[in-house]
This record gives structure tokens, sequence and C-alpha cells, in this order.
């Protein structure tokens, strides 16, 4: 379910092992003025955070890196970059716009994509690939590029990570992120007046994977009604209730798991039953119990290929909340000072 302009960010990802991957990271040679990063305070978020942020998001998306081009496999077309925006939900026209209006001159523009994209900058660069919803016959001359197992042919594949590699389009990368940024501030201030570090985390990555829902013309990452009276049903609960409540949630994801449609993996579900398992029983903070109540709402409402990914969503933030957890090649055990509980078999799936 591609909200935005980002990928679903699943992690039954094809084989990215003979990608060459540039690491998300800082580089000097990315300019950010003070001004542009000033609207980030907002989140208490600085260059550092920004990077940290950006890195924490690729590891979902793209293992890390920069490019990272994928082919048909999820519908989408070709899906490249950080976020791996993509033509099946006309989010990558954008960076392609932004990206030529770096250049001066059409010829040192032309100069610069022939350079790096001989074959196929001409089709990424052309009016059919750069409208808005693109145009099926852009699709159909990229879909003519993938081989008989639906993945992108080498050639392709490298002038589509050779572009999102080079200065020019990280420094897009890094700007559309930081649009991405300022859009989400109010919106975590919606729901957190003074958005805590893990809270900013949990929203970011709510939003890259589901994105926001429209409530009264406006987007919002949960119906603010609804957050308002989830947390009225627990202000009254003790701590062996809101136990209670969590285990509860732990049943609903174990039978997501145990279905025949969910994009998941039964070690891994159960894994993450063990963790979070153990960590409700050793005890969760006001703020976890909170995140974890609103990451169960919003995940049970994630529509992609008919639900598939409700499990994955659900997993994702939890993993975030209570720092423990497997998903993807990404596996943390319990934190310290939490041990694993015993009686935690009951909620796991059985094969």
């Amino acid at each position: 379910m591609r909200k935005i302009f980002m990928a679903l960010g699943l992690i039954c990802f094809p084989n990215l092992a003979h990608a060459a991957c540039l690491k998300v990271q800082d580089d000097s040679k990315i300019i950010l003025s003070d001004e542009t990063l000033a609207p980030l305070k907002a989140i208490n978020y600085g260059r550092k955070e920004l990077f940290d942020a950006l890195y924490r998001t690729s590891l979902y998306e793209t293992n890390g890196c920069w490019a990272t081009p994928v082919g048909n496999f999820d519908a989408q077309t070709l899906s490249v970059g950080v976020l791996q925006w993509n033509y099946g939900q006309n989010s990558l026209q954008d960076l392609f716009i932004r990206y030529r209006a770096k250049f001066k001159t059409q010829e040192e523009f032309d100069q610069n994509i022939q350079s790096i994209m001989p074959q196929y900058g001409k089709l990424a660069f052309s009016s059919d690939c750069l409208n808005n919803p693109v145009a099926q016959s852009c699709k159909d001359q990229i879909l003519a590029a993938h081989d008989e197992k639906g993945k992108l042919n080498p050639i392709i594949d490298g002038e589509y990570q050779a572009l999102f590699n080079s200065l020019t389009m990280r420094q897009v990368q890094t700007e559309k992120f930081i649009d991405f940024l300022n859009d989400l501030a109010p919106k975590l201030n919606a729901l957190f007046p003074s958005p805590s570090d893990k809270q900013v985390k949990w929203g970011i990555d709510l939003a890259i994977q589901q994105g926001f829902l429209k409530y009264n013309n406006q987007y919002y990452l949960l119906n603010p009604a609804d957050v308002t009276t989830i947390r009225k049903l627990y202000l009254g609960l003790d701590a062996q209730k809101k136990r209670g409540r969590a285990y509860s949630i732990l049943h609903w994801y174990g039978g997501l798991c145990g279905g025949i449609y969910q994009g998941v993996k039964t070690e891994q579900c159960n894994f993450n039953i063990q963790k979070w398992c153990s960590s409700i029983k050793h005890g969760l903070n006001e703020e976890d119990f909170d995140l974890l109540n609103l990451t169960y709402v919003r995940s049970r409402i994630a529509q992609g290929q008919s639900g598939r990914w409700q499990a994955n969503a659900f997993a994702r933030r939890t993993k975030l909340v209570l720092q423990t957890g497997w998903i993807g090649d990404d596996k943390q055990d319990l934190p310290e000072g939490i041990k694993d509980n015993g009686n935690c078999d009951v909620f796991k799936v059985v094969e």
C-alpha cells in the first residue's frame, strides 16, 4: 500500500546481492542551508538526525542504499531510490523533474544524462515518463527491459543505479525527504504535542509505509477522534489490565501470522511474539503502551493487497516501539534488563 510518494516497504526483497550499494549517509557535498533545515526543529531534527532517519528508513526500502532499482515484482513497474519511488504510484516523476532543474542549461543536462544513462536516459526523462499519471507507453518500454523472471536487465539496472547514486540525485532525494518531514511534522504534533525521539521515528515509519488518512479535508496519521477515544478507554486501566490488553493484541498478531494470505514468515512471527510477550510481562511504560495501541489500530486498516501486509505493518512499528523483534534481515534481541519469559508459547503460530 504505497502512499504519498513512498513504496510499501516490503521486506520480501528480490535478490539484491548483485547490485553495488552506495550506503545512505551524510556527505558534506550535499548542500543544506540553515533555512532549509529550520522547519525540522518542529520535530527536534537537525542535519545529523535527518541523515540518521534517512538511513534508518532506507534499511526497509533498499537495505540501506541510495539506489537499489527493482523491477515489477510488486506491480509498480520500476522502483528506485531511498524510499523506492516508483512509476506504479507516479512518485518518480517529481524526482526526475527536480533533477533536470539542477542543470543550468539543456546542453549541460544532456551531456550528464548521456554519460550516466546512455541507453535509457532519453526514455527516463521523456514526456511520457514524466507525465502524471505516467503514460502507458513509458511503462511498456520499461517492462520490456525486464527478463523472463520479472527482473530488470543489467543495463537498465546499472543506469538507474548510476543516476540515483549520483551526487545530484542524492541531493534531490535528501531534499525530497526534508519535504516529507516538513509535511509530517504537524501530523505528528496532532498526536504528540511535543514528540519524543521514539514518537518521531514511529511517525516517520508509519507515514512511509501506510501514508496519511484524510478526515474533514485534512490529513492525519490516525483519525484524531479515534485517538481520543482509544486514550480514554485505557485511561482507567491498572497495570494488570493493561498487560491483558497488550496480550490480546499479541493474539491478534499471531492470528494474522497464521493466516494464508500474509507476507510474513512463521519463524519471524514466533520470534517477535516471544520477545514482545516478554516485554509486556516485564511491563510497558505509558509511551510504549500508547504507541502499541496506536500501532494496532492503524495496522488493522492496512489495505494493500487486500490486507496482506497488516502483520508486517504491525511488526515494523512494534519492533521500533519495544526495541526488539525481527523484520527482514534486522533481528534485535530484548533490551538489557528484560528476560525471556517462558510462558509465551500460547501466543505463537503452530505450523
